[in-house]
């Protein structure tokens, strides 16, 4: 195929939408600790659909707050600027992520189900090395396979040959992008959330997680991390896994504890039903 540029990539696109510009503003807000929460409230106020969605999420039991919270100035009050950051991230996403076209997924919610155990994962491994903010490891788990929305649903036929290639010669999902379209969906992921915004943690994330440096910030490493434990439990779309996920050097560099890894496996499981079920149910 004639190979694109990333900028023509995602200019031209149309399946993916690009961030809405309230979700923008109320971004900054949230970032931005002398915002009134009341100035937050009234700008979601504008998009029902996507208030309702975080305050279902706020109710559902997963933040056990011990009263119904039924406006996202209680939500902001009991749960924190940050908590609902990622709320509101992990519901725009999961939109996204719903009726895909199938490309890289081989059952539908299968890119989705990957992105959100990658995100748990690298949760529950900034817990274990006693990391501050786990909110934006969440955050950047989430979200370091965007790329693959864009290459998914623009180069869905282009893509079924990266497939055909990789079944016939495995090998990892951004060596054979690079070949086939010029770039890889870390690069096209980069390219995105540049355009979103977002902060240079989260791009460095979605470009280097395929490929981690030494110099790397440590949440591209766990993030690297989580990607492989998640392909390990059959939650991934990269059929390439090249080493016993409890041996790869990349899970021994982020695991401080001995025994952590198995232990964070055992609390996986529960945690990624239960918030999977609840985002599935609040964004439909």
């Amino acid at each position: 195929m004639k190979r694109l540029t990333l900028d023509k990539l995602i200019d031209d696109i149309n399946a993916l939408p690009p961030i809405p510009s309230l979700v923008v503003h109320v971004l900054d807000l949230l970032n931005d600790s002398e915002s009134d929460i009341r100035m937050i409230s009234e700008q979601l106020a504008c998009d029902p659909a996507l208030t309702a969605s975080i305050l279902a999420v706020c109710n559902s039991g997963y933040y056990s707050v011990r009263q119904e919270i039924s406006s996202i100035q209680q939500a902001i009050t009991y749960l924190g600027r940050t908590t609902i950051k990622r709320i509101l991230i992990t519901t725009l996403v999961a939109r996204y992520y719903q009726d895909l076209p199938r490309g890289y997924e081989a059952y539908p919610g299968q890119l989705w189900e990957h992105c959100m155990a990658v995100a748990l994962f690298s949760e529950l491994l900034g817990e274990n090395n006693d990391m501050q903010d786990l909110d934006t490891l969440f955050t950047v788990g989430l979200l370091h396979d965007v790329g693959k929305l864009i290459l998914n649903s623009y180069l869905h036929k282009e893509y079924q040959e990266v497939l055909r290639i990789m079944q016939e010669d495995p090998r990892p999902f951004s060596e054979v992008e690079e070949e086939f379209f010029g770039f890889t969906h870390g690069e096209a992921g980069a390219h995105l959330l540049t355009k979103w915004r977002m902060p240079a943690i989260f791009i460095d994330v979605a470009r280097y997680h395929s490929n981690p440096h030494p110099d790397h910030p440590i949440e591209v490493h766990i993030v690297a991390a989580s990607n492989i434990l998640a392909r390990s439990m059959g939650l991934g779309t990269d059929i390439y896994i090249t080493s016993k996920t409890s041996d790869h050097p990349l899970l021994q560099e982020v695991d401080s504890k001995p025994g952590a890894i198995d232990d964070l496996i055992a609390r996986f499981q529960p945690s990624f039903t239960r918030i999977c079920d609840i985002y599935n149910s609040a964004t439909r």
